[in-house]
Formats: C-alpha cells, structure tokens, sequence
C-alpha cells in the first residue's frame, strides 16, 4: 500500500473515531447535567413550597383568583417556581439537558 494512502486512510479513520467519541460524551454529559437539574430540584426547599403553594392556589375546580391569595410571599415564591420552570425550558431547547429524562 502507497504510504501516502496509509497516512490519509489513518488520518481519516482518526477523524471518524473523534467524531464519534465526542458525541457520545456529549450525549452523556447532556444525561448527566439533567440528573443534576432534577437532583437538585428534589432537595430545592423554595421550589417545594412553591409547587405546595400554586396547588393550593388551584384546588378549586375554578379558575384561580390571585388576588386574594397573592402577598408578597406568595408572590415571590411563584415568580421563584415559573423562573425555575423558564431556566429548564431555555436549557432544553439551547440542547444543553435532554428533554425524554426531564420529562
């Protein structure tokens, strides 16, 4: 075989196998960060009560009325909840966490 050839077939055959490790890691590493996100999210106190918070604001079969139930408190830990909620969405779309193991 040409030796021309070998260096070519081999650089060639180098890129490929690159290529390929680099999207596994990155598919690994997308996997890993979301297990993060939702470790996280399950110790996250603030995001609990909120979550505890917007299901007591909509137990009723009716449409919720947030003015009787909005103080500050109630406010800030809403806005902390859809802010929470934004910064998952954003991540999955940028690619950054995978949206079958968010779900």
């Amino acid at each position: 075989m040409d030796p021309g050839l070998a260096i070519l077939t081999g650089a060639g055959l180098a890129t490929v196998g690159w290529i390929f490790n680099g999207r596994v890691v990155q598919a690994s590493n997308r996997r890993m960060h979301t297990y993060q996100i939702l470790a996280r999210q399950e110790q996250d106190e603030k995001l609990i009560e909120a979550i505890r918070l917007l299901r007591i604001i909509c137990a009723d079969e009716e449409t919720p009325n947030f003015e009787g139930a909005m103080n500050s408190k109630n406010a800030d830990s809403l806005d902390y909840l859809l802010n929470t909620y934004e910064f998952v969405a954003a991540a999955i779309w940028c690619g950054d966490i995978d949206e079958d193991v968010m779900r």
